[in-house]
């Protein structure tokens, strides 16, 4: 039995960062090379802690937790060089949380 299913989407390109929370949690491969030097396994590790206590990104983003706060940081600066730091909450009043 074969299953095929097929999806035509029609929407506007996403933001890189947005891309980012998706494919890292669905695709997450601890051994995939982010650089030469760079493996998510390694470097990038998800605690998996799920206390929510919000912390808020100089990308505009609030996490979860420093935790997450960390591990995204850390993909966002193998995958694209970027780097974001802790800043006040007061920057992330109206935003929504990373999975949202």
């Amino acid at each position: 039995m074969v299953l095929v299913v097929l999806c035509q989407v029609t929407a506007a390109t996403t933001d890189p960062e947005k891309m980012l929370r998706v494919v890292s949690q669905v695709h997450a491969n601890r051994n995939v090379y982010v650089s030469a030097e760079v493996t998510r396994g390694r470097d990038c590790v998800d605690t998996g802690e799920t206390k929510n206590e919000p912390v808020c990104a100089s990308n505009g983003v609030r996490y979860l937790n420093e935790d997450m706060f960390k591990y995204h940081k850390c993909v966002i600066q193998a995958t694209w060089d970027k780097t974001i730091e802790l800043v006040d909450m007061k920057m992330c009043a109206e935003a929504l949380q990373e999975d949202n």
